[in-house]
């Protein structure tokens, strides 16, 4: 069976080729789902779920993969900046982990995730955010240290 338009232009566009057709194994690959799951949603057939939606949306780029689908926009999708394309493989896939976990836990409405708010995650402490990559080394930091506690999110002690 042939990959539908729109689907199949999104797919070459963002590389999920086999043989240089659109490959639906390789964008499940990429949005952590079952092939079935992503040929299901890519095929119409039956109800996607909202959160395997965002995934696919997200390993197409933000895609409007829910208008395809006929439902509501799920929002705005999560764009790295510039910087990201430093990461390997393993950070990369490591990022998508993290995202996808905040959003199975409902976002990160947990915390504020800003900068010099108070939040709960981080014992009532400021936030403070830090570059993502050594400059240098290229090496991944911890993205933010709580100021009252002096530990990252993973509780480990932090440098100065």
């Amino acid at each position: 069976m042939s990959t539908p338009e729109p689907w199949a232009s999104a797919m070459i566009l963002c590389g999920y080729v086999h043989r240089e057709a659109p490959s639906v194994a390789s964008l499940a690959r990429a949005a952590g789902l079952a092939t079935e799951t992503v040929r299901r949603m890519v095929n119409g057939k039956g109800e996607a779920d909202p959160g395997n939606v965002l995934k696919v949306k997200q390993a197409l780029r933000g895609a409007p993969v829910e208008t395809w689908l006929g439902m509501k926009p799920v929002g705005k999708v999560y764009v790295g900046p510039p910087v990201s394309r430093l990461m390997d493989d393993r950070q990369r896939d490591a990022l998508t982990e993290l995202i996808n976990a905040m959003m199975e836990r409902g976002g990160s409405s947990a915390s504020t995730g800003e900068p010099g708010k108070k939040s709960p995650d981080d014992g009532g402490g400021e936030v403070v955010d830090f570059p993502a990559v050594d400059a240098e080394s290229h090496e991944p930091l911890a993205a933010r240290r709580n100021v009252q506690t002096g530990k990252d999110r993973r509780g480990d002690e932090g440098e100065g």
